[in-house]
């Protein structure tokens, strides 16, 4: 057998294989979204993602009060408006991440996106101490790509 011939047997084999893989993967279940949600921490993520965002709230408040006056410089009055604002800001983030709808959507953009499988090895990845570890991480790293977002 040439090289050629190995090489056209392995691709066959391989591509039936992500086929077959693919065809035979089952749906996710909810039940299994909801321990992932629960495993890697949504709730908490979204929340925490709250907090760090406040500067990034802060700014962009800031921002719509100075391009809505052409002021260059913020004044007493302009900065409370600002903090009002960005307590708007953050207190509508706040709404939808509460919204019963919100899990909701969330849970079915998992059912829709992954197999069951692919929910069952994430489980278990985010059931090891590194699973943890990236879990606790990911938090502190949204709010520093927030903060470069400014």
């Amino acid at each position: 057998m040439t090289v050629q011939q190995l090489i056209n047997r392995l691709s066959i084999s391989l591509c039936l294989t992500c086929i077959s893989t693919s065809i035979f993967a089952s749906p996710a279940k909810l039940s299994t979204v909801k321990e992932l949600m629960q495993v890697s921490q949504i709730d908490y993520l979204l929340r925490q993602s709250l907090i760090e965002l406040k500067p990034y709230y802060d700014k962009q408040a800031e921002q719509i009060i100075l391009n809505t006056t052409g002021s260059k410089q913020l004044n007493d009055k302009e900065r409370q408006a600002a903090n009002q604002l960005s307590q708007l800001l953050k207190d509508y983030s706040t709404q939808i991440i509460s919204n019963p709808n919100t899990q909701k959507t969330i849970e079915e953009i998992y059912l829709k996106t992954y197999s069951e499988e692919e929910l069952q090895a994430s489980i278990k990845f985010l059931n090891t101490p590194e699973g943890q570890s990236i879990t606790r991480k990911n938090a502190k790293m949204m709010g520093e790509l927030s903060e470069y977002m400014m």
